[in-house]
């Protein structure tokens, strides 16, 4: 303690010293001044807004003009307020456009919609700030009570809520962002004073907690169970967006705005782990102290399995990326937090619609994203393993003080350890070592080829073209395919239960059963030559694998002595007889017995059936100690959980037949099962895929087992074998692109191979089809530009007459109709009173 206060002591001397003449220059004041131009200011006043984001300084100048409101108030209604000197003493004007300032320092709204912005135009003087106009600040019920539409809010009793600490406290803050904004000071009795106005703060804050009066804005931590639900919830809805968000924060222990701006480039590629590193955080702009995150696949549970997860939203965002794109989550045009925005808006839409459920678990009012960062938290030091505190700390970006932040930040073990508790394993389980799903073979095999292309293709092209062969996506999506083949089944079950989900389509490779089953014999969670070794495994898990060995061991022995129990009994049974032939002998040879004949007969054969017993037990138990040894002694992944060898196997194209169904009692048969919906928000691509080859991976479950239900090429569909309301949707939602695809030259020929074979279209020449297709109408259509990525019912409205002829030129309108002729006359439309049919009834009655 001595040393360390004789440090801080030295330390305070440096921090405290002057420069002298006699230091040439070194850490004197400057002898000059800078004067920049125009373009220079606006060069540095850019670089100083990336300190804060545009919303924490609209946040600032708003307290600090609500402050300055307070203070005028205040001086109107009590002239004794301000002595020696008025309110022009403490509150004056800035031009925000003066030399030297910045305007967007003083920004205090913004509208893209309207593009207008507005700007703080007073400010303080900051050493006439008085503690006591802070003190009466923050007594005044008007400026820290809760107001909604302009009413202060009241508690079950009547009394006023009061505002949470963090968010009073923050007017303070913005009066220190006020105060260096402007270069100014607080005067020392203010600045003294600060202690004692946040330990007030901080106790009226707790007495009004206990007494019920506090807009309690908390989050509460979500647990596992809780997150594993709206997981689940969202994989029905088709919501990939949601999940994979879900279990991003989880696994990161992040805010969400950390996931909301997230690159490929923040990820690398661990021995059996995807890593992830942010470029700055709330608390480090600067990124200096950003750590790696290891994060695992869940080959047990696919509703928590990131990998699955990500494979999935990659299918989908490969349909929309283009080689502009920057964000993983942000669209295309919009802004940064628009993602997170979105997000958080889910997840309190959903906790209001399962609100029974989160009851279950936590406040439902207090469920927002902020409370997955304090689950996983919390699920991290709850459990028994030897999750290292250093470890959460950096993982969750939580700082523990300058010393330990320089020697404590190397914790790649820890972290290892973490992220598999984290991906939902169970430390106390022997398979919590397990590797994640991977492939057999190298990148470069033909099928993994072709599933890439077919999956991640615009997403692969966009990185070689930007980042060439130092990309890490490659690699990545080669990871998260293995994680979607492996859990298929779990996925096409989930999909096969909810008609029209929308999964069907945008998820490529489940239309491709061939590839599909192919892939499924070269993917493993055994140890290969690429993925031979598991990371971040728990002290004892392998002591768990040793005792679930023994437990085997014994069972085996148990199993094999109730086995010789049961000989034992079938022995004496044997002697019996065995004894009664020999008497039966002893008397025919010597014409009588003796008791020595007797007694040597009974001796001689249980003798034999002793030795027999002993040399099987030796040699029962010779093997246990055999495999007991290999158990012990060898601790190799190869008793880790495996995917059992004979997976179910996919409809493929070549033997699928289609069908014609039945629904209810009509005699009619259709081109469909009964409950067949259109998939939902399904892109253009997709849609033509099923145009050509029909929808191969329809399936239904019954008791338990999946029941192929094929469904032939959308261009046979017509109203007599679809369904009405069905075929009215496929009508005014699809048909119209589809059939605008097919206008292209040369792609004529394919519809002899449909009407010949009925389908079967390779993937390959399914797309060069689809692009001669998609390059004609944007030929064609002057509206439509090249990249537009609108799902198959925007292109059929676009593409609509009446749609082209309000955006498009004369010469793109399509022959007229009897459909689609525009009336030479208005129709003159005759308006029938509505008759009260209660009358009507009344009247039959009566009569």
């Amino acid at each position: 303690k001595r040393s360390y206060a004789k440090l801080k002591h030295m330390s305070r001397r440096v921090v405290i010293h002057r420069s002298t003449p006699q230091d040439n220059g070194q850490g004197a004041d400057p002898t000059i001044t800078t004067v920049l131009n125009a373009e220079q200011q606006a060069a540095v006043h850019e670089n100083r807004r990336n300190i804060q984001t545009e919303g924490c300084r609209k946040g600032h100048n708003n307290k600090i003009l609500i402050f300055i409101k307070f203070l005028e108030e205040e001086a109107r209604n009590h002239p004794q307020f301000i002595s020696n000197g008025s309110i022009n003493d403490v509150v004056k004007v800035v031009d925000i456009n003066g030399p030297g300032l910045d305007k967007e320092a003083f920004v205090t709204e913004t509208s893209k919609r309207l593009g207008t912005r507005g700007y703080r135009t007073k400010t303080l003087q900051w050493n006439n700030i008085t503690k006591e106009m802070v003190e009466l600040y923050y007594s005044k019920p008007e400026y820290n009570c809760k107001y909604k539409k302009g009413e202060m809010q009241h508690n079950a009793q009547g009394l006023k809520i009061m505002k949470s600490y963090d968010s009073r406290r923050k007017v303070w803050d913005a009066l220190v962002y006020g105060q260096k904004l402007d270069g100014g000071s607080f005067n020392s009795t203010l600045s003294n004073a600060k202690e004692g106005i946040m330990k007030s703060l901080k106790v009226t804050t707790a007495e009004a907690k206990g007494q019920n009066q506090l807009d309690e804005q908390e989050a509460d931590p979500i647990p596992l169970p809780l997150l594993r639900f709206m997981c689940k919830c969202a994989i029905v809805s088709g919501n990939a967006f949601l999940w994979v968000m879900a279990l991003l924060q989880w696994n990161c222990m992040a805010r969400s705005q950390n996931i909301d701006d997230m690159t490929f480039g923040m990820f690398s590629m661990g021995i059996d782990s995807i890593i992830l590193e942010y470029n700055q955080t709330k608390t480090n702009k600067k990124g200096e102290k950003c750590s790696p995150k290891n994060c695992y696949a869940n080959p047990f549970d696919v509703v928590i399995c990131l990998f699955t997860a990500l494979a999935i939203y990659f299918c989908q965002l490969n349909m929309k990326w283009t080689g502009n794109t920057e964000y993983i989550f942000i669209n295309e045009g919009s802004g940064l937090n628009s993602a997170s925005a979105k997000y958080c808006d889910q997840i309190k839409k959903w906790a209001s619609k399962h609100k029974d459920r989160v009851m279950e678990y936590i406040r439902p009012d207090h469920m927002n994203a902020h409370g997955i960062r304090k689950g996983s938290a919390t699920e991290a030091t709850s459990n028994t393993s030897e999750t290292s505190i250093p470890s959460i700390f950096h993982r969750g970006e939580w700082s523990m003080g300058i010393v330990l932040e320089i020697y404590w930040k190397f914790a790649q073990r820890g972290d290892q350890l973490l992220g598999r508790i984290l991906a939902g394993l169970d430390p106390d389980n022997a398979d919590f070592d397990v590797l994640p799903p991977h492939f057999t073979v190298p990148m470069s095999n033909e099928y993994v080829q072709l599933a890439m292309k077919l999956c991640f293709g615009n997403i692969l092209k966009a990185e070689e073209r930007n980042n060439g062969s130092n990309s890490v996506v490659p690699a990545l999506l080669f990871r998260c395919l293995a994680s979607l083949v492996y859990h298929a089944d779990a996925i096409q079950k989930i999909i096969d239960c909810v008609p029209g989900h929308s999964w069907k389509t945008s998820i490529p490779l489940f239309a491709n059963a061939d590839l599909l089953n192919k892939l499924k014999e070269l993917v493993t969670t055994k140890p290969t030559p690429g993925c031979n070794k598991a990371t971040g495994a728990a002290r004892h898990t392998a002591i768990m694998k040793e005792l679930r060995g023994v437990k085997e061991l014994i069972n085996d022995f148990k199993i094999a002595q109730d086995a010789m129990n049961d000989r034992h009994k079938q022995y004496l049974v044997d002697v019996k007889s065995e004894v009664k032939a020999g008497i039966e002998e002893f008397a025919i040879q010597n014409g009588h017995l003796t008791v020595e004949n007797v007694t040597r007969l009974m001796d001689k054969k249980l003798s034999e059936y002793e030795l027999k017993n002993q040399e099987t037990l030796k040699t029962e138990f010779e093997g246990m100690m055999g495999r007991m040894e290999d158990l012990v002694g060898h601790h190799s992944a190869e008793r880790m959980q495996q995917r059992p060898d004979n997976m179910p196997t996919a409809a493929n194209a070549e033997n699928a037949s289609y069908q014609d169904y039945s629904i209810g009692h009509s005699k009619v048969r259709y081109f469909v099962p009964a409950g067949y919906l259109l998939p939902k928000r399904t892109n253009l691509l997709p849609a033509f895929r099923m145009w050509l080859n029909g929808d191969l991976s329809n399936a239904s479950h019954t008791d338990g087992m999946r029941v192929h239900q094929p469904v032939r090429p959308f261009y046979f569909w017509t109203p007599e074998h679809i369904p009405h309301n069905l075929y009215k949707a496929f009508k005014s939602g699809w048909k119209k692109a589809l059939t605008s695809l097919m206008d292209a030259p040369g792609n004529e020929a394919v519809l002899q191979r449909i009407m010949l074979n009925g389908g079967n279209i390779p993937e390959s020449e399914v797309k060069e089809y689809y692009d001669r297709g998609l390059a004609h109408l944007i030929s064609r259509y002057s509206f439509i530009e090249p990249g537009t990525n609108w799902m198959v019912t925007t292109w059929s409205r676009k593409l609509n007459y009446r749609n082209v002829e309000k955006e498009g030129n004369q010469s793109e309108l399509e022959e007229p109709t009897r459909w689609n002729k525009k009336h030479e006359s208005r129709r003159k439309v005759t308006l029938i009173p509505k008759i009260n049919i209660t009358i009507v009834i009344s009247n039959v009655l009566m009569c």
